[in-house]
């Protein structure tokens, strides 16, 4: 199975990222950063900063998080993600969403080429080749990979199902084609 990188567009893209989202306590920042299931799901996330540029159907944050339009969101597999919705402050008529889901372990290190991060060495800092491990039962559509958290890789039917409802719904990146940190 053919799977990408959902990549968010940075800010300076031309599209607006999420410079701030309000409702984020400590506790959620540790449950995002340890890759834990949100829990209990906050009711009030509030997009209080985003950056120069058009609102597209999918905005990133600062957590490497994908906020995404409801047309976007209705694509994505129920049993796959978490589903939190997020006021934009009255800039947008359109309904989003912060999707978050699993973390699972899925990089082939012996055929990847990384290096490990300085700061936190058991993530991926730099990725020169990137090469995932096949699934052995039900491939998901839909994962955060937990060796890069900054990737959400996503199969090729869930990206043809995204662009066939949007043209801003991110970047797809083949995961054969995928760097980061190289230059």
């Amino acid at each position: 199975m053919q799977y990408y990188i959902w990549s968010i567009y940075e800010a300076g893209s031309g599209f607006a990222f999420c410079e701030d989202l309000g409702g984020i306590t400590e506790m959620y920042e540790d449950q995002i950063i340890l890759g834990q299931k949100i829990d209990p799901m906050p009711d009030d996330l509030k997009i209080q900063k985003l950056s120069e540029g058009d609102i597209g159907d999918s905005i990133g944050t600062v957590w490497g998080l994908h906020i995404v339009a409801d047309h976007i969101m209705k694509k994505l597999p129920e049993d796959e993600v978490q589903i939190i919705p997020v006021d934009i402050d009255g800039e947008s008529n359109k309904n989003y969403f912060l999707i978050y889901t699993e973390e699972i372990s899925n990089l082939d290190m012996e055929k990847s080429e990384v290096e490990m991060s300085d700061i936190f060495p058991d993530e991926v800092g730099k990725v020169k080749k990137m090469v995932l491990k096949e699934f052995k039962d039900k491939a998901p559509m839909i994962y955060k990979l937990e060796e890069v958290p900054s990737c959400i890789v996503i199969s090729e039917l869930l990206k043809l199902e995204i662009e066939s409802v949007t043209n801003s719904g991110g970047e797809f990146i083949k995961v054969e084609d995928y760097t980061q940190g190289y230059y």
